[in-house]
């Protein structure tokens, strides 16, 4: 499974590039947020599944510095189909760890 995050410290943000990206993909939140945005102001999409296929499809195609914030160095990581993760998020730089038990 491929997950998108956040490799730099500021969090997670789409530029308008990756944003248009995905409302051209029928995404409706990114098509709202643009609807909203003047055509010369910025726009940024601070949440999203970090999975989803055409999340990590416009990472892929515009890569990683046309398709993140200011703030933002997006990348793509592999994560093996079995493998239950989150993302860990210390002041915006993520990483994705997998999930385990803690017990005490």
């Amino acid at each position: 499974m491929k997950v998108v995050v956040n490799k730099k410290y500021g969090g997670f943000g789409l530029s308008r590039a990756a944003v248009e990206s995905l409302a051209a993909r029928g995404n409706k939140e990114a098509q709202e947020l643009l609807e909203d945005a003047g055509p010369d102001e910025d726009v940024t999409l601070r949440s999203f599944e970090r999975s989803d296929p055409d999340l990590v499809a416009v990472i892929e195609e515009l890569g990683s510095k046309k398709a993140s914030a200011p703030r933002s160095h997006l990348i793509v990581v592999n994560v093996p189909d079995d493998v239950k993760w989150y993302i860990d998020n210390d002041d915006g730089l993520e990483t994705v760890e997998e999930v385990h038990r803690v017990f005490g």
